[in-house]
């Protein structure tokens, strides 16, 4: 199950938010009475969700929103309120879910189930991303070594692509290592006679 913070200013909520998390199986690792509490706190905890009220003190629960899924964790916003700026300003936050009150202790259970998968699925999309980012920025690197090859020393692409290929094999790395090199090296200026 999962490590949740619980964020809301009023106490009697809070305590039966922490019941109903605690009887569904998952782990409270902090409470907050305040936006700004909260911030701290999950930063300090790294919690898996922030269940967080929208109408907080001193920071408002948006605001701490924004600053705590910029930092990882996952937010599901509860609120009274459900006009739809609200619900708009919530999405735009980062939030990953919104529940509104008064709620049942198994909407809120179901609520942080879907926020769970949704914030995996997130994390998922993010190492996505990110190993295609690398994968493009080797790519444009080895795009350059090879045409730093091609020039230097009047290769075809395809001879300056298995010169660096076979540099790899022997020395047993990547091949963008081996691109990233041979931008590092000085390229070498003709001897004049």
């Amino acid at each position: 199950m999962a490590r949740v913070l619980v964020a809301e200013d009023e106490v009697l909520i809070r305590v039966d938010i922490v019941e109903t998390l605690e009887e569904g199986g998952h782990t409270v690792v902090g409470e907050a009475g305040d936006g700004e509490q909260a911030m701290r706190l999950a930063r300090e905890l790294g919690p898996d969700l922030v269940v967080m009220d929208v109408k907080m003190p001193k920071v408002d629960g948006l605001t701490a929103a924004r600053q705590i899924t910029a930092d990882g964790p996952a937010v599901l916003v509860l609120t009274a309120f459900s006009d739809k700026e609200l619900v708009e300003e919530a999405a735009d936050a980062g939030t990953i879910g919104y529940l509104v009150k008064p709620f049942q202790p198994a909407q809120l259970l179901a609520g942080v189930s879907v926020a769970l998968a949704r914030a995996a699925d997130r994390r998922e999309l993010q190492g996505t991303v990110d190993d295609l980012e690398s994968k493009l920025a080797a790519r444009k690197v080895i795009e350059r070594a090879k045409g730093r090859l091609m020039e230097q020393f009047g290769l075809t692409e395809d001879q300056a692509y298995t010169r660096m290929r076979r540099a790899a094999m022997d020395r047993q790395l990547p091949l963008a290592e081996i691109a990233k090199r041979v931008l590092d090296a000085q390229p070498e200026t003709p001897s004049t006679p």
